[in-house]
């Protein structure tokens, strides 16, 4: 197939042709996205292409841009395109002659069917030999002999990427987000009327305010969980360190920050009596230990003790130490 220039293509009938994967290299959907994606951002005048990674996301609502930048690698391994880095800024030439290899229409893809092909690929300057000069606008009759569209042209491409849109969205939540959390939010979104796009969109926004939410909060426990332990003076720490914060985080998921608050205050009640028990740990260890603050819940196996104890010692009944021993 001749070398097909950047100003020689129509690029709605590339468009259509990536769209329904009518092109000679095979693509996966995030590939085929990001490659839509250059030819939109493409200057038919120069051939280049330089959309930021960050453009491109935003684009397909990707929520991170580690999939965008691997189709990048992926097409240009695929030489789909060649790249060239000026000061940290990339841009993309387009390999249309690769891409149309295998097409059935290449006679077709010339953007005013005035390249003639004579075997020296010379452009005729008159379109007379090459159209019907009918008085009808020629890019017009082009599309329709050719059944080139854009989007607004055609239900079925409207569909096609709005269910490409709606599988990478759904996807992209469910990977980040609890079941329990989207489920949640489905059912108060389910009566809106949405579409299911606009659904999904509204969705991941929702969830997404949510977790910035959860974040916010759970950073506050942290911190008064911290403060409440260092003002009972078990074990003072001078700040929150990776792992106190970890440990902190990781217990919140098992008990409210208030139930925690309540075991530390036993804790530290235990250890101000005079009962048996007596070893101070670090926040840390109360809370990552199999025998810390479980056992200083409501059914845990200190607090039982630590009552029965007080219940004999109030009543002066005589008080075993051996059978509270942990």
């Amino acid at each position: 197939m001749p070398n097909i220039k950047h100003n020689e293509i129509n690029p709605l009938l590339l468009i259509n042709k990536i769209v329904f994967n009518d092109i000679s290299v095979k693509l996966n959907r995030v590939e085929k996205n990001v490659l839509l994606s250059l030819v939109n951002h493409n200057n038919w005048k120069t051939g280049v292409c330089n959309p930021s990674i960050k453009t491109i996301q935003n684009e397909w609502f990707y929520h991170n841009d580690r999939e965008v930048i691997k189709a990048l690698k992926s097409l240009n391994d695929k030489k789909v395109f060649t790249k060239e880095t000026i000061k940290r800024k990339n841009y993309y030439y387009l390999n249309f002659s690769m891409l149309l290899n295998n097409s059935q229409n290449d006679g077709n893809l010339q953007n005013d069917g005035n390249l003639q092909n004579d075997g020296n690929n010379n452009r005729q300057n008159d379109c007379d030999n090459n159209c019907q000069n009918d008085g009808t606008n020629n890019e017009i009759t082009m599309k329709e002999q050719l059944n080139i569209y854009s989007d607004l042209d055609n239900e079925d491409y409207v569909n096609k990427i709005n269910k490409e849109l709606e599988e990478d969205l759904f996807n992209r939540i469910k990977s980040n987000y609890d079941p329990g959390a989207i489920k949640k939010e489905l059912d108060n979104l389910k009566d809106k009327g949405l579409s299911k796009l606009d659904l999904l969109n509204e969705l991941e926004n929702n969830l997404k305010i949510k977790s910035i939410e959860t974040k916010e909060e759970k950073s506050k426990d942290v911190e008064e969980i911290f403060n409440y332990w260092n003002n009972k003076k078990i074990i003072k720490h001078k700040e929150i360190t990776p792992i106190i914060k970890k440990e902190i985080i990781k217990i919140l998921k098992k008990y409210s920050a208030e139930e925690v608050k309540q075991a530390i205050d036993l804790y530290s009640e235990i250890l101000k009596s005079e009962f048996y028990f007596s070893y101070k740990w670090s926040l840390s260890d109360f809370l990552k230990r199999n025998n810390g603050i479980s056992t200083f819940m409501e059914e845990g196996s200190n607090k039982a003790n630590y009552e029965e104890w007080k219940s004999n010692n109030d009543t002066n009944m005589d008080f075993d130490d051996e059978k509270y021993i942990i």
